[in-house]
């Protein structure tokens, strides 16, 4: 399982339906719409409130029980793991950093 952390849901959906070093089961994080998900299959799902362009899954409707849990043990794994990332600010900073093209000047 990797972390792959994208500028929008929208983005992120895109680069999980064609780049090959994003797998089932890895996170997807998009920290500027507070959303976290996981690729299921073929499928970004949110396991967050918000889910942007991903695709939410309905417990409700999964018939099979123990799948049903599975899935819900997945979400919280994800939602604890995205915490853990967002409380990463150096993480987040040298992000921000590089997206703008200032860690140059920063001697990062």
């Amino acid at each position: 399982m990797r972390i792959h952390v994208f500028s929008s849901s929208g983005e992120a959906y895109d680069h999980s339906q064609w780049r090959e070093d994003i797998k089932d089961g890895d996170l997807l994080f998009v920290p500027s719409e507070t959303i976290a998900g996981w690729l299921l299959g073929a499928w970004p799902v949110a396991a967050t409130e918000h889910r942007g362009e991903f695709h939410t899954i309905d417990f409700v409707a999964v018939n099979d029980h123990s799948e049903a849990t599975q899935l819900r043990n997945k979400a919280r794994q994800v939602r604890a793991t995205f915490i853990e990332y967002l409380d990463e600010d150096w993480a987040w900073d040298l992000n921000a950093l590089y997206d703008a093209k200032e860690w140059e000047s920063a001697r990062l």
